[in-house]
Formats: structure tokens, sequence, C-alpha cells
């Protein structure tokens, strides 16, 4: 079986739940990924300039940057590094667990990394003969090869913008004359750093840097367009009292957060259950429940209140996410996605 067999199968014909075969299907990707052997693998390094403004080409042109031996070694040790450094492996979704040690992973289908790839796949891309044209770009691809039974290609990105900012560059860029006196270098301020962001394996993306990710693939404007669907489709559902969808909204504002735990919300089922919104409002109004922020009026319907720490209790709740401990059955809200466990036979 190929490298890229192992990276891109899923078994087929599992009657396994869903949920065991999609966490299955992972720990089998990250397996793939770290079973490839990079030692020999051909390093090939590019200059990318990337758009967080652009939403139909999000990656603007690509230049091959070339590279002495010394620094392909290291670039191919970042890479094989980042791939060691992460044990665990979790879907992305609008709410995550902790980075940790742990790669997040994606469809690349469902990213505009592509966009790079089909870049860098074209024809005679000229290479960079002038440092000064660094400073046209903002992030870089490690192009990792390897010449098997089958060729596979691994493409690892690093988004650098914050090495334009003078914040960031001024007391990392200084040059000093014969009598030492200090000046801002002159030398372009694109940067290689033995941090990666993301590696495309396959079909598949692996997010080694959530925040990274979100700011060179903007996926900020991914979550203003969920929370205005998903405020949108709680408003239809007449949960919420007169008005309350719109101070929902007021309320999260830009707070990436609360806006991620409001796309969570959408993405499950149960704002829109009847039956469930009710079981929510009798325990809530029990005794022990008291402590409890969510209000409601006479008709039932849920209260919305302009204060982020209200807001983030009612998004946790409609997520189904404030549960009790099986050991000493403590009370306790869940910041990430709980894991379903098997049904005891």
């Amino acid at each position: 079986m190929t490298t890229d067999t192992i990276l891109l199968t899923k078994a087929a014909n599992d009657n396994t739940p869903q949920i065991e075969i999609d966490q299955t299907f992972l720990e089998q990707k990250l397996t793939g990924l770290k079973a490839l052997d990079l030692s020999n693998a051909v390093v090939n390094v590019y200059a990318v300039k990337a758009s967080t403004t652009n939403k139909k080409k999000r990656f603007q042109s690509v230049m091959l940057l070339p590279c002495k031996l010394t620094l392909e070694n290291n670039l191919r040790s970042y890479v094989t590094n980042c791939i060691e450094g992460n044990e665990h492996m979790s879907e992305l979704r609008e709410i995550t667990t902790s980075q940790d040690n742990r790669f997040f992973y994606v469809e690349s289908a469902a990213t505009d990394f592509q966009q790079i790839i089909e870049l860098i796949r074209a024809p005679n891309i000229p290479s960079l003969s002038n440092k000064d044209q660094l400073n046209a770009f903002n992030g870089y691809v490690i192009k990792l090869t390897i010449n098997g039974e089958t060729e596979t290609n691994l493409y690892a990105f690093r988004y650098i913008a914050t090495a334009w900012s003078v914040t960031n560059s001024a007391g990392k860029f200084l040059c000093f004359d014969n009598d030492l006196i200090a000046d801002l270098s002159a030398e372009p301020r694109f940067a290689i750093t033995p941090f990666i962001d993301m590696i495309q394996a396959g079909d598949g993306l692996f997010i080694a840097d959530i925040e990274q990710f979100e700011k060179a693939m903007n996926y900020r404007e991914r979550l203003e367009q969920k929370k205005n669907e998903a405020i949108e489709a709680l408003a239809s559902v007449n949960a919420l009292t007169n008005g309350g969808s719109e101070i929902l909204s007021r309320a999260i504002g830009t707070d990436k957060h609360l806006m991620r735990q409001l796309a969570s919300v959408y993405a499950k089922p149960f704002y829109n259950d009847d039956i469930w919104l009710t079981k929510l409002n009798l325990i809530a109004e029990k005794p022990e429940s008291s402590h409890w922020l969510i209000e409601y009026d006479s008709d039932k319907k849920i209260i919305v209140k302009e204060d982020k720490k209200y807001i983030h209790e009612l998004l946790t709740l409609l997520q189904n996410k404030r549960v009790r401990t099986v050991v000493d059955g403590v009370e306790q809200d869940v910041d990430g996605e709980l894991i379903n466990l098997p049904a005891a036979s």
C-alpha cells in the first residue's frame, strides 16, 4: 500500500457509528502522515503573496526561492518537527478544543489552500533574483517531494504578514556601520522561521496553528457569515423574545470566541427542537438551577440580554454543553467538543 493510500483511504463497508468512523479516520490520517519518510524528500521553497480581502483569489502570486542545501535541510526539519510534535488529531469545527500538541483537520477543498497548489503547479514559475522582490510576499510554502513508488507531495505553509510591522521588525532588523551606530536595516523583512502553520497532505489540511490559519484564510470573515446565518435561524424558530436576535448580534459583536460558540449552536440541532427547548426551560426553572443566568418570559421564550457573560452561558446551554461529571456530580461547562462514549453492551 502506498503512502498516498494510507493518507487518503477511508475504510469501506464500516458499520461503526459515524462519530467513531470520523475519529478513526482522523487517527488514520495522522498515522499516515507520521509514517511518511521525509528524510530524503526533495525540498522546494516558494514565496507566496496572500490576500485576506480578495474572496475569489486568496493567493495572488508565487515565485521560487532558491535555497542553499543547509537551508533546505533546516526547512525539511521544521516540517518533520511539526509533524512529530503533534500527537493528536481533531476535526476543525466552529468551536475547537485547546490546540496543545494537536493538529486540526479540514478537507483542503473546504479552504482556499488549493489556490497555492495550483500556482505552484503552473509551468515556468519565475525564480527570485533580487532580495528586494521578497517585500512583495507575505508567506511561503515548503514543498517536500518523496520520490517513491508513487510521487508524494507535502505542502507546508507559513504566513508571515506580521514581519511587515514596524513594531515587530524594528528590533530584529538592525544594522551597524563601522562606528557601531545602529540603524534600521534595508534588508527585506521577509523572514523564515522554524514554525509551520499548516500542512497539506493528500486531500487534507493539517492545521498546526489555528490563529495563523485564521489570519491567512480570513477565517473571521467566515465566522461573520456564520454569525449572520445563525442569528437568522434562531429568529426563525421563534425561541427568543421579540428583538432578541438583534440584541444577540450586538452583544456578540466581533468577539471571535462568541462567534465560534454561535456557529456551533447553529451547527447543532437543539435550537430547532421544540421538545429539547422545553426540557431546557423545565430544568432551568428548577430550584437547583437557581444560579443559572438564563431567563424566560411568561411565554417561555428566552430573554436575551446585552451582556457577554449572560450570552456565553446562553450559547453554552444551546449547545447542550452544561454537564454533570460522573464521579463527583459537579456541574461544569465544556469549552470544546464533547466526545460521545460507545454505549454499554
